[in-house]
C-alpha cells in the first residue's frame, strides 16, 4: 500500500493500476522499465488526480489532502492529528492498560522536555558563536579596498625581453634600422 505526501489515496485500486502503468514507462535513454523514479511518482500523482482520484487525511502526512499542488501542513496541525490518532489506540487497549499507558505518557513527556532543553542549549551556543563572530568583525581593522577601475588603469603591458620570441628576419631588420639611425639616415618603417 503506497501513500502520498498528501495522505492515503481514496481509490487504492485505481492508484495501484496507474502506478503499474507509469512504472513500466522507460526513461529517456530506454532504461528503467518496471522501476520507480521520482519523476514517475510525480506522474502517478498527476494521472491519479486526472482520473478522479482523491486523498483522505492521514496522521503524520506532510501535506493537505487535496488535489493539485501540495500545500504543507503546519507542525501544530501534524502533532494534533498524531495525538488524535494515538488517542483511539489508548481507549481500545482497555482499563488494565491504563497504568502502562500513563507510564508511557510520562516517558514521552520526559523525552519532549529533554528535547526542548537540548534545543534551547543549541540555540544558546549558536547565539554565542554569532556574537563572537560579530565581535571579531568589529575588532578587525577595516581594510581599504582599491577602486577596481583605477587598479586596472595603472597596470601596463610588459614588453617581452628582446630576442626571446623574435624570428631571425625580425631581428635582422631591427639591426638594420639601428645602423641607419646611427648613420643619420631616415628610419625605415
Amino acid at each position: 500500500m503506497s501513500n502520498s505526501s498528501k495522505g492515503k489515496p481514496t481509490d487504492q485500486k485505481l492508484h495501484d493500476k496507474i502506478t503499474e502503468e507509469v512504472k513500466n514507462k522507460p526513461n529517456k535513454d530506454g532504461s528503467g522499465k518496471g522501476q520507480m523514479a521520482a519523476w514517475k511518482a510525480a506522474d502517478v500523482a498527476k494521472e491519479y488526480e486526472k482520473q478522479g482520484g482523491g486523498y483522505e487525511n492521514q496522521a503524520g502526512s506532510k501535506n493537505e489532502p487535496q488535489k493539485g499542488a501540495p500545500e504543507h501542513k503546519s507542525e501544530a496541525k501534524k502533532e494534533k492529528e498524531e495525538a488524535a490518532a494515538a488517542a483511539p489506540e489508548k481507549k481500545a487497549s482497555g482499563g488494565s492498560a491504563k497504568k502502562g499507558s500513563a507510564a508511557a505518557e510520562k516517558k514521552s513527556a520526559e523525552k519532549k522536555d529533554e528535547k526542548k532543553e537540548e534545543a534551547e542549549e543549541e540555540k544558546k551556543e549558536d547565539e554565542k558563536k554569532e556574537t563572537k563572530k560579530e565581535e571579531k568583525k568589529a575588532a578587525a581593522p577595516a581594510k581599504p579596498k582599491p577602486a577596481p577601475a583605477a587598479s586596472k588603469a595603472k597596470k601596463e603591458k610588459k614588453e617581452p625581453t628582446p630576442g626571446t620570441r623574435k624570428s631571425e628576419r625580425v631581428s635582422k631588420r631591427e639591426a638594420e634600422t639601428e645602423k641607419e639611425t646611427s648613420d643619420g639616415k631616415k628610419q625605415k618603417k
